[in-house]
């Protein structure tokens, strides 16, 4: 169990943090995790590992750990939002030590019916939901939770000139 973004990070998905963290990785983990923070934009570079954290090991360690209810992530497609669900059901069907310390999040639940591309209801109550460019949320409910952590991930994709906007870049 970790009490951190960075510890959790660390002790469970080290096979994503390939290589030395970056000076801004502490601030960046910091900013995720805190709870006070309502709106957050993080602009950097590729393959910083952005996604990683934000997309993976935040959905993640907020659910396991009782922090969100229900957490909705956007991606650009629907491939895109398909997969962001599959790596995260795949940490949670296969990280031996998530499962040591965490059990079996699947245990007493249809996984034919809770479990499918897009969303996933754990063992702790918790649901992770995946949508894509022009799906809503608005109305969405989870029991009685309404979307308390939504992550957008890539919201800007230059070739297709933003979030769901034409427009052109230089």
């Amino acid at each position: 169990m970790a009490t951190t973004l960075l510890g959790f990070s660390i002790v469970y998905l080290p096979h994503y943090l390939t290589l030395p963290p970056a000076t801004f990785h502490p601030e960046l983990l910091s900013l995720l995790e805190n709870d006070a923070e309502k709106f957050l934009s993080i602009i950097g570079f590729r393959g910083s590992a952005k996604s990683s954290f934000a997309s993976l090991a935040l959905p993640l360690w907020s659910a396991l750990e009782g922090r969100s209810h229900f957490i909705i992530t956007f991606a650009d497609t629907s491939a895109q939002a398909t997969l962001q669900i599959s790596n995260i059901r795949h940490e949670l069907e296969n990280n031996e030590l998530l499962l040591a310390d965490y059990g079996d999040q699947s245990e007493g639940i249809s996984k034919q019916r809770e479990w499918t591309q897009t969303s996933l209801l754990l063992h702790n109550g918790a649901r992770i939901m995946a949508r894509s460019r022009g799906q809503r949320i608005r109305g969405l409910r989870h029991r009685e939770f309404r979307p308390d952590l939504v992550i957008i991930d890539d919201p800007e994709e230059i070739e297709r000139g933003g979030f769901g906007r034409g427009g052109t870049y230089p």
